[in-house]
């Protein structure tokens, strides 16, 4: 008889869930709160839930169905919403329900001439950098930036000082 090692003490505990907690978990679930959240409330891991549903096939039946009645309440409130004419409701219920009809998904391409590249022109990058060099300029842009551009109270990223 030796001292007890307490670093295989988390091989002591049956994985899994007792009957009470899979029933308490699964009421937990049905009642609108998350897996994670029903885990805390019955004392138990994401490991026992995994281990649960796969050793007990009622439970993982019971729980799935919890899960889909958590989801039928908002389904449902949705479409009490829907009905009383709340019209991003209705349009949520529509592109969900029946996407390939009411779905608003566009893909929107800027391309240059027969759908190549877009094209700066070369004089307008080398004018854009003759302006900014400029010490003026740059001191003008950086002054506008901090004025205008930044959010209150933001610092800008440039330097404060020109040195020539």
């Amino acid at each position: 008889m030796g001292i007890r090692n307490q670093q295989d003490d988390h091989q002591l505990k049956s994985s899994g869930l007792t009957e009470e907690q899979k029933i308490d978990l699964c009421g937990i679930v049905a009642n609108g709160r998350g897996a994670a959240y029903a885990l805390t409330c019955v004392t138990a891991t994401f490991e026992d839930l995994r281990a649960a549903i796969d050793e007990d096939p009622l439970f993982a039946t019971n729980y799935d169905m919890a899960l889909r009645l958590r989801d039928e309440q908002i389904e449902y409130a949705l479409h009490e919403r829907a009905k009383t004419g709340n019209v991003p409701a209705i349009r949520f219920w529509l592109s969900n329900r029946r996407g390939e009809e009411w779905s608003e998904d566009r893909t929107v391409r800027h391309v240059g001439p027969a759908g190549g590249p877009i094209e700066i022109a070369q004089t307008t990058v080398i004018a854009l950098r003759e302006l900014l060099t400029q010490d003026d300029m740059r001191e003008q842009a950086i002054e506008w930036i901090e004025a205008e551009a930044l959010p209150a109270g933001s610092e800008s990223s440039g330097e404060d000082t020109i040195s020539s």
